[in-house]
Parts: structure tokens; C-alpha cells; sequence
């Protein structure tokens, strides 16, 4: 989804980093480590709502609750109204931030049950935006760790397909981009095995879109559920 900057006297990065520690992640060893990662998006240019699945095994690096954050914070030209976050399998939703004036929400998933150190775990939740199709234009998901398997995949539904369809990393030894297409199913695909640290994504254009840059400052903290 796009990134921008807060619109204010705070960084959009000073705003994520005081919503995390709203939520209670203070420190690394409070996130679990993301070993398989897959994110399906659902961009209908039917609907006035984008949907987001995400399906993760993770590995508890402590004794007790398991836990990774999500949270967003909209574009300015998104409508202000906090995206809707359901579990869908192994998970529940603890602390919440909801913070209309910074655009900005956030939950704290919680893995059912307690697990010890080490200890690996699966789960899935699901995040509706409010936003027209034509309001997205790309996803990113950022692992501060390497992660076994990460799946990104992005669906395409209704009238509109995109155009100028690339996917981009970025780690510590660099960035990349590279032309995708969409397959037989209208879904855009990136994968990577022993990914991270760093940054995977898919991007796009829709066929009116200005010509603006992508800003790659603007960390992505749209899908930064897992930054375990």
C-alpha cells in the first residue's frame, strides 16, 4: 500500500515507533520471530473495502504470550476511518491504538495459548481498509530477521488491472526492482526464501496515475505486522 508521511509535527516513523510501544513492543525479544510469511491482498475496484490475509509461523524467542504487532497508518488521501482487524485462526487481538488525529491503528496479536521459548506456532488474521482500488498501489512487508519462506501475493478483481508492475527489495546490500506480470488468476507474485533482514514488495500504476516517484524514506509501515 502507498507509504507517506505523518501530517504534523511528528515523522510518520515517530508515530509508527510511539504506536509500537503503545502496544507493549519495547524491545526485539518482544516480537516472534517470522519464520514462514504469506500476505494475500484483495485490491476489487468494485468495492469501497481492500482486504489483506496473513498467515505466519512464528517462533516465540521468550517464555509466555507470543507476539507481533499491526499497524497502519493512512495516506492522506485515504478516508480516516480505522481498518478492521479480524482473527482468523490461532491468534487473538490484545492491545489496541486508535488514533484518528495521526492517522494512525494498531493492535497487538496475541498466538492462543503459551508457548515456550522456542517453541513454533501458526496463525492468521485479516485486515479490511476502507479505500477505492485506485487508492492502492503497492504492499510491503519488512523482517528485521531472515525468515524461512516469504510470500507476497496480490489479487486483482473488478474492471481495473494494473499497469507497470514491479516487484522491489530492499536489505543491507542494496535495493533491486524487476518487471512482473500479472498470471492467469489476475495476481501479482513475489517469493524469496532465506529472506531478511530487509524489505520485499510489489508495486504498481494504475492507467491514470501521475507520474510521482515512489518514495523509498518513507518506511513501509503499512504492512509492518511483523517486524519481529
Amino acid at each position: 500500500m502507498r507509504t507517506t508521511s505523518f501530517l504534523g509535527h511528528r515523522s510518520q516513523k515517530e508515530v509508527f515507533s510511539e504506536a509500537l510501544q503503545a502496544l507493549g513492543f519495547t524491545s526485539a525479544v518482544t516480537y516472534a520471530h517470522e519464520r514462514v510469511f504469506h500476505q494475500l491482498a484483495t485490491i476489487d475496484s468494485s468495492r469501497n473495502v481492500q482486504q489483506f490475509e496473513f498467515r505466519l509461523l512464528v517462533r516465540a524467542l521468550e517464555s509466555g504470550d507470543c507476539r507481533l504487532p499491526a499497524v497502519y497508518v493512512l495516506d492522506p488521501t485515504e478516508p480516516n476511518i480505522a481498518p478492521r482487524f479480524t482473527p482468523l485462526e490461532g491468534c487473538s487481538i490484545g492491545r489496541r491504538v486508535i488514533w484518528p488525529e495521526r492517522r494512525a491503528y494498531g493492535v497487538e496479536l496475541v498466538v492462543d495459548g503459551h508457548l515456550d521459548a522456542g517453541q513454533v506456532a501458526a496463525f492468521a488474521y485479516r485486515v479490511e481498509l476502507t479505500a477505492r482500488a485506485t487508492d492502492m498501489s503497492a504492499v510491503v512487508y519488512s523482517l528485521p530477521r531472515r525468515a524461512n519462506d516469504v510470500l507476497l501475493e496480490v489479487e486483482f478483481r473488478g474492471g481495473l488491472r494494473p499497469m507497470e508492475c514491479e516487484r522491489y527489495q530492499r536489505t543491507d546490500s542494496g535495493e533491486s526492482t524487476s518487471a512482473v506480470r500479472l498470471d492467469r488468476r489476475d495476481r501479482l507474485q513475489v517469493s524469496e526464501a532465506r529472506f531478511g533482514p530487509g524489505t520485499l514488495g510489489l508495486r504498481w500504476e494504475w492507467e491514470n496515475d501521475c507520474d510521482d516517484e515512489y518514495d523509498d524514506d518513507e518506511d513501509d509501515h503499512r504492512a509492518a505486522a511483523g517486524v519481529g
